[in-house]
């Protein structure tokens, strides 16, 4: 609404113009570049944070660390023989095997934990209670070891686990990454789900 007096002095020119659709319009248009920024960082199979997301997390943890002067572990677990489970049952039930995979983790794992899939049947969790990753890592083996049945076929499933931690084994996304990845490797010569350090154990 605008107001305007006119040169008699006596005479108020008022002008309505009704906004309402153009405000639908404005919240529909926002509330559609929210969904299109949701589904940008989220995993279209198992509905968790994807590897865009958790680059932009690791990012701003190590950033806020960096502040605080705190640690993090960075855990990268890979699904042993994952691909035997496509191979010979098909793609259906490995992605089967994700979605309950994710389901069940997400369950046990805390808020503050940064839980994603890089891709494949690669996963990354950013913990920043360093007293909790050894219940964590109980969980994970809880959930794989309650996993034996998918689709009414039976399976067993382990997982290798390599943990890095800011800012003792790197300092940056890249190295920290590199680092857990390389443990995640050292951990899959160890038959049954496996778990290695980086550095020494804090």
């Amino acid at each position: 609404m605008s107001l305007a007096l006119l040169p008699d002095k006596k005479t108020i020119l008022i002008n309505v113009i009704d906004i309402t659709e153009r405000r639908r319009l404005k919240q529909a248009l926002y509330q559609e570049k929210e969904k299109f920024k949701k589904q940008a960082y989220t995993d279209t199979l198992t509905n968790i944070s994807n590897r865009m997301a958790f680059n932009k997390h690791l990012a701003k943890t190590i950033y806020k660390k960096k502040e605080s002067k705190e640690k993090f572990l960075l855990l990268y677990l890979d699904l042993d023989e994952f691909k035997g489970i496509n191979d010979t049952y098909g793609h259906s039930l490995g992605d089967s095997v994700l979605i309950e995979f994710t389901s069940k983790l997400k369950e046990v794992l805390k808020p503050s934990d940064f839980f994603a899939r890089i891709g494949g049947d690669e996963f990354s969790i950013i913990i920043e209670d360093l007293d909790a990753v050894d219940s964590i890592i109980n969980d994970i083996k809880q959930v794989l070891l309650n996993m034996d049945i998918i689709e009414n076929i039976p399976i067993k499933l382990t997982t290798s686990i390599g943990i890095s931690m800011y800012p003792n084994d790197a300092k940056n996304c890249k190295d920290l990454l590199i680092a857990a990845d390389r443990a995640m490797y050292k951990a899959k010569t160890i038959e049954g789900t496996s778990i290695s350090y980086v550095g020494d154990r804090y």
